[in-house]
């Protein structure tokens, strides 16, 4: 056995037994070390899989093992299934097993690839799950808030260093992780800017939520000045979309947490530092403009890919009714782009599902930033500063769904749906800690119940 596939495996058993002894162990691990592995090539250290993944499967069966067999002692509680439970099996039928069914059905063969680009709904769920099953007091969703904001810390710092091609970045990036981009563009660990840049922005959210929300124990201002750093990594990704997520987020949050004048004033104060620092990437992005329309020449080839590879299948005939293909690619016309992929959101949905699947999205976003609303507003502590970072995290990729597909990425769903998970879990602890009584018709907590009188 090689040196690195050693080092794996003790690691692996390891983390096995900490997460047997403490469960909670799962999610924060997570928060922590996947956002500085997630761009490690698929099968460079383990064949065929990218290291988050082995993380995932291995952390979600051991989690899931520890359930059952407390489960069938009696000593753990069944889960209950709710709305978002409901918004993941319509996202798994409309975006996985009808479009496979489709293809099938028109003669098309189904290959590893199709397979494994239908899969990706199911991991995500079995990350929602895991968090849901692993988590339970709010002291361990504080835990997993700090490891993100930790691990967001690396991620920004790398991808605006990265971006000014400072102190040999750019190469130690691409010696370790997919770099993700061309010259200017902040990939960081994460293997692709614009995954970096959404990871990084919802981290500003947490940031801002730790900061400000009203039962965010232990709230200081440490937490706003991380903001700052989050703020300067997201624009220092070189991405233009970045901006309008940035803009989202602190909308968002300002709006959800009743603050929005003063998270308005510090953003404008903090606008003088990000010009200065990113001024080289600013000036890099200014230069690809095209003069005569004014728009970034990325957006310009994006136009023209869709309009050339995507857009004529989709809608010539009914492929925008079911969809066109799982995968959401196609092969280029010219020997230096053989594989040219979809870099708009709504195409996105529209070629691997059709209208059912855009259908489905609308629900689970919908269902999602209820969710963050609902745990914001009334669940506590990390749980409600969670809910917070979801709302924002859904609503930001509802926004630039219709610049690129956000829903899934890599870095971004890796973030975005433990948030989910977190504020959900908040509120099953709300709802557990109420009882209805019908001597008052209102709920009253369990301590307020165990005051009234036999």
């Amino acid at each position: 056995m090689a040196p690195v596939h050693t080092v794996v495996a003790v690691a692996a058993l390891g983390l096995l037994v900490t997460v047997v002894v403490r469960p909670a162990a799962a999610a924060w691990l997570w928060m922590l070390v996947t956002p500085l592995i997630v761009g490690v090539e698929r099968g460079r250290l383990l064949p065929g899989v990218r290291l988050n993944e082995a993380l995932l499967v291995l952390l979600f069966l051991t989690v899931v093992m520890r359930w059952v067999v407390l489960a069938l002692s009696g000593r753990m509680r069944r889960p209950t299934l709710g709305r978002i439970d409901l918004a993941f099996l319509v996202l798994m039928l409309t975006g996985a097993v009808l479009p496979l069914l489709w293809m099938l059905a028109r003669g098309r063969g189904m290959s590893g690839q199709d397979v494994q680009a239908a899969a990706v709904i199911a991991k995500y769920y079995m990350l929602f799950v895991l968090f849901r099953l692993s988590v339970r007091a709010e002291a361990d969703a504080r835990r997993c808030l700090l490891a993100s904001l930790a691990a967001g810390v690396v991620v920004a710092v790398l991808a605006v260093l990265q971006s000014l091609g400072l102190f040999g970045v750019p190469d130690l990036v691409a010696t370790y992780w997919a770099s993700g981009g061309a010259a200017g563009r902040g990939s960081s660990t994460v293997g692709n800017a614009h995954g970096a840049a959404d990871l990084l922005v919802f981290n500003l959210a947490i940031a801002l939520a730790l900061g400000l929300h009203r039962t965010a124990r232990g709230a200081s201002a440490w937490p706003l000045a991380l903001a700052g750093v989050f703020l300067l990594g997201a624009l220092g990704s070189g991405q233009a979309s970045a901006v309008f997520a940035v803009l989202v987020t602190l909308v968002a949050v300002g709006w959800l947490l009743g603050q929005l004048p003063r998270i308005g004033v510090g953003a404008l104060l903090g606008v003088p530092m990000v010009l200065f620092v990113l001024a080289p990437v600013i000036d890099a992005r200014l230069r690809g403009v095209d003069p005569s329309s004014g728009l970034p020449s990325s957006w310009l080839a994006r136009w023209e890919n869709l309009s050339t590879y995507f857009w004529p299948q989709l809608f010539d005939g009914y492929g925008w009714l079911l969809g066109v293909q799982v995968v959401p690619e196609a092969a280029g016309k010219e020997s230096w782009q053989p594989t040219v992929y979809i870099e708009n959101g709504h195409t996105w949905l529209l070629w691997i599902g059709g209208v059912p699947y855009l259908l489905a999205f609308l629900f689970f976003v919908l269902v999602a930033l209820r969710i963050g609303r609902t745990a914001a507003r009334h669940a506590e502590g990390a749980f409600a500063v969670a809910g917070v970072a979801a709302f924002s995290a859904y609503g930001t990729v509802f926004v630039l769904t219709a610049l690129d597909p956000h829903l899934f990425l890599r870095g971004s769903a890796d973030l975005a749906v433990p948030l989910l998970a977190l504020a959900s879990v908040g509120l099953d602890q709300r709802r557990r800690a109420r009882r209805f009584d019908f001597t008052r018709e209102r709920h009253l907590p369990d301590r307020e119940r165990e005051r009234e009188p036999s």
